[in-house]
């Protein structure tokens, strides 16, 4: 998307759709316009689910590109290099481009490049009639100043089916620490269910280089609220996104 002279670029976003052959609609997943960045981050996840990315080359140079994965803990797994010419555009998953993954693994896929790229991750998984959902993540800026401020998730809902991952990652080389607390809609603490205990605030720890995945779920009834991630005095705040999802009979239907 160009701008004309003398004209302002939009604010943008794509919106994926899925639609059956008896034409039901099965799945959506937004992203917003990218800009194009030399070094960035992306959650893998392959519990039940298949990670991609999407790279897209717009400058008038290839593009040589460092992809190194990490697990959970930071730890480096693997590292390979890809090329990308000028105007093109590469959409793959990591286990095509890292074959051999566990099937439940989780960390990050870090990329590296000499032009400036755009990207966007995708996960896909399937619901009980194998069609696709998928999911859109955000892409860490690794040149990006880091902050102090707390992170503010301003949806959160568990219960009745729904649950809501958040997901958090660490873009440096210090461990991470802080509390994760929530809300109900009043402001006053709301009580949900992690690894199935019952808590209204929690710790968190992200390794350096590493990721954090906390699912939230309630045994009965719809909670909704939000969720305030703060740091600790002296650290940084990771980068976060939160996934809602909704099952029927164990089954995820979005």
């Amino acid at each position: 998307v160009t701008a004309d002279p003398g004209s302002l670029l939009p604010i943008g976003a794509a919106l994926f759709s899925f639609t059956n052959p008896d034409g039901l609609l099965v799945s959506q997943a937004g992203v917003g316009a990218s800009l194009p960045i030399s070094s960035g981050r992306i959650f893998v996840d392959e519990s039940g689910a298949q990670t991609g990315i999407a790279l897209a080359n717009v400058s008038s140079q290839a593009s040589t590109v460092n992809l190194v994965l990490r697990d959970a803990s930071g730890a480096e797994v693997s590292r390979k290099s890809l090329s990308l010419l000028a105007g093109r555009h590469i959409a793959t998953f990591i286990f095509q481009e890292f074959p051999g993954l566990p099937q439940a693994f989780t960390g990050s896929l870090t990329f590296e490049c000499n032009q400036k790229l755009a990207a966007i991750t995708l996960r896909q998984s399937q619901n009980r009639r194998g069609e696709p959902l998928y999911t859109t993540l955000p892409v860490v800026d690794l040149a990006a100043a880091p902050s102090s401020n707390p992170l503010i998730f301003p949806q959160i809902a568990a219960g009745d089916g729904y649950t809501t991952q958040l997901i958090l990652i660490n873009p440096g080389s210090q461990r991470l620490t802080g509390t994760v607390r929530f809300r109900a809609n009043d402001g006053a603490p709301l009580t949900l269910r992690l690894n199935g205990d019952p808590t209204s605030e929690f710790a968190y720890q992200v390794s350096p280089q590493g990721t954090y995945k906390a699912e939230l779920d309630r045994p009965s009834g719809l909670a909704v609220g939000y969720a305030v991630v703060s740091p600790d005095a002296g650290t940084t705040s990771p980068s976060g996104s939160a996934v809602f999802q909704f099952k029927s009979d164990g089954f995820p239907v979005t």
